[in-house]
């Protein structure tokens, strides 16, 4: 099973997250639970969302400025990985259960900036997600 599933915002940088209040934090984690269920609306089978276990998840940031720092750019994933398991994607966002990868890659010509969440898996638990958590 696989979905790829495209945002049209790039992830945050750690930096720009890190030390501020925590509402902040708050908004910026609701904010991707609803950007990602939104894209998983534009392509949501029939049987409804199937949760993947032991999923790898590639996250590819497109913006105009790169992230050079490895852990700035998976540390500004953080609020997305949530959000993919908040929206039951995955059955969890743990090492155990989740292969992370996050590239960057430069922008072409006339696009806008953007992330694309590719969460996959051979291995599937069959879990029915029909409407977004707590909302």
């Amino acid at each position: 099973m696989r979905y790829e599933l495209t945002i049209p915002e790039p992830t945050p940088s750690l930096n720009r997250t890190q030390r501020r209040h925590w509402t902040h934090g708050y908004k910026l984690k609701k904010r991707w639970q609803w950007l990602v269920w939104g894209a998983l609306m534009t392509q949501l089978p029939p049987q409804g969302v199937i949760a993947l276990n032991r999923a790898r998840v590639t996250v590819t940031r497109y913006a105009p400025y790169p992230i050079r720092d490895r852990d700035n750019l998976y540390g500004g994933c953080k609020p997305l990985i949530d959000a993919i398991k908040r929206c039951g994607l995955i059955v969890d966002d743990d090492a155990a259960n989740v292969d992370k990868e996050v590239t960057e890659a430069k922008l072409g010509k006339g696009e806008r900036p953007h992330t694309v969440i590719t969460p996959s898996s051979s291995a599937v638990e069959a879990v029915k997600v029909t409407l977004p958590p707590e909302y």
